[in-house]
């Protein structure tokens, strides 16, 4: 009967790479198509997303290593070494290529985020109390991602001005009493600032 076999990496020509100020895309030619597509779009929204954190930004030398696989890689990874790693477009058995286009793109720009999201809990060290308000300020990330080069450059005349709803019980459990289960000494603290 048939069997199943891994992708043949000969179907994907020969190995590429291209740059951008802050990412670095290593892919094979039957991806170039995508790779193009999403290149500079994303390096915005990584510069912008940067920049909104307050990260400096990358050096030539610095640069995200993107890495398009020519292997099912599901809908992304941060690999041990910090690059992040897709799976081509090719190989995804969703809808025609744009469907399967903003598939990859949408993963890429969460991976991009979560990454950002874990150099600032490092830098800062950021302990485990903040965590209900970095995971509001990822849900504020992805809701606004399209538009955030325009809020991180003040340009009012392209930001929709939606409102971004978030659990009332996030902000309630932080400044009220919960608080004192996430850091112990905290409430004495707020009893201080407050009399």
């Amino acid at each position: 009967g048939w069997q199943r076999t891994g992708p043949v990496l000969a179907f994907w020509g020969d190995a590429a790479a291209l740059d951008t100020p802050s990412l670095h895309f290593e892919f094979y030619e039957l991806d170039r198509p995508f790779v193009e597509q999403v290149a500079e779009p994303m390096d915005t929204f990584h510069r912008a997303l940067r920049e909104l954190l307050g990260l400096p930004p990358l050096g030539s030398g610095e640069r995200i290593t993107v890495e398009v696989l020519p292997k099912h890689a599901g809908l992304g990874s941060i690999a041990p070494t910090g690059n992040i790693l897709l799976s081509s477009p090719a190989l995804l058995y969703v809808g025609d290529d744009a469907e399967k286009d903003l598939l990859i793109a949408e993963s890429l720009q969460r991976l991009l985020r979560a990454r950002a999201l874990h150099e600032i809990c490092t830098q800062h060290a950021i302990g485990p109390e903040w965590q209900p308000m970095l995971s509001y300020l990822e849900a504020w990330i992805d809701a606004h991602a399209d538009e955030l080069p325009a809020i991180v450059q003040g340009d009012r005349a392209n930001i929709d001005q939606r409102p971004f709803t978030c659990p009332l019980s996030l902000f309630t459990g932080i400044v009220t009493d919960d608080i004192g289960d996430y850091s112990p000494g905290y409430q004495e603290y707020r009893s201080q600032s407050i009399a």
